[in-house]
């Protein structure tokens, strides 16, 4: 018997009841890209929102708003699929990348060694001083 299949791990369907319950474990698909799912955590997509609305300092406009946030989540995308890419290099397997409010979290299994734990941890800084050239 999994944990899943014990009393007190199921919620008895109090997620149903209250429709803000999606905030803590929702999570929206986006898209597919190189075999990879990305998904967007519901709080991201409220961060998200919020920031569009309230924005990110004085006088900014909502046009600075949309590129701002556009560049963010296209540069934490791009680190994302670095180690998304590091990981299979290594002949290990990348399924699913998940947008939170603190970044992203890429869900890579590498191989049993250290080189290849090594490649997979440092593929998305890479990226990123690939982006800084």
């Amino acid at each position: 018997m999994g944990y899943q299949d014990r009393s007190y791990y199921r919620d008895s369907g109090s997620g149903a009841s209250n429709p803000l319950m999606w905030l803590l474990v929702g999570s929206v698909p986006l898209f597919t890209a190189f075999g990879v799912r990305v998904r967007a955590h519901a709080s991201f997509l409220l961060f998200i929102l919020l920031v569009l609305l309230f924005g990110l300092g004085r006088g900014s406009t909502i046009e600075m708003r949309v590129q701002s946030m556009t560049i963010l989540v296209g540069i934490v995308l791009l680190h994302e699929f670095g180690h998304c890419f590091a990981a299979r290099a290594t002949g290990g397997d990348a399924s699913e990348i998940m947008m939170t409010p603190l970044g992203g979290l890429a869900m890579t299994m590498s191989r049993n060694n250290w080189f290849s734990r090594l490649v997979t941890v440092a593929g998305g800084p890479l990226v990123n001083v690939v982006i800084c050239l």
